[in-house]
């Protein structure tokens, strides 16, 4: 059953689709995730899900995607599947905040902040050196999140 629900779900995914239809294919598949976690091929999963981010035909579904991104993030579990992906992560959050992405709401901004302030605390090291390699547009905001922390 969930194998056919996630081979369905797959071809929403692709660039030429609606983007609309794509960015709720990513919702979906997002909430999937939180509700089945380990159980779904997270391997498989997780780079359709990161590779686009941030949403903007329907952007209510971020909230959703960056959601479980994190909350696997949180889980020490899942947290190495994200590992590979967290450079394009601090890209997608560096948009978000920095107001690229119109219509996100201020609750999945706070909760941005806190997770990049969570990984700060973890890796400080790591991450600093991540959002030092991005463009001035995404660092900027990080590096005001890590200068509160």
């Amino acid at each position: 059953m969930m194998q056919t629900i996630l081979s369905a779900l797959q071809p929403r995914l692709a660039d030429d689709e609606d983007p609309s239809v794509r960015d709720n294919a990513v919702g979906a598949l997002a909430r999937l995730v939180t509700a089945f976690g380990t159980q779904l091929p997270l391997n498989a999963i997780l780079p359709g899900i990161v590779s686009s981010l941030p949403l903007k035909a329907d952007v209510g579904e971020n909230a959703p995607a960056i959601r479980c991104l994190v909350g696997l993030a949180y889980a020490e579990e899942t947290r190495v599947q994200l590992g590979a992906f967290t450079q394009q992560l601090l890209a997608i959050f560096g948009k978000l905040l920095g107001g690229k992405v119109k219509g996100v709401d201020d609750t999945l901004l706070h909760e941005i902040r806190q997770f990049v302030a969570w990984l700060n605390g973890l890796a400080p090291q790591q991450l600093q050196q991540g959002v030092m390699a991005l463009p001035e547009e995404e660092r900027a905001p990080l590096l005001e999140v890590l200068q509160v922390v």
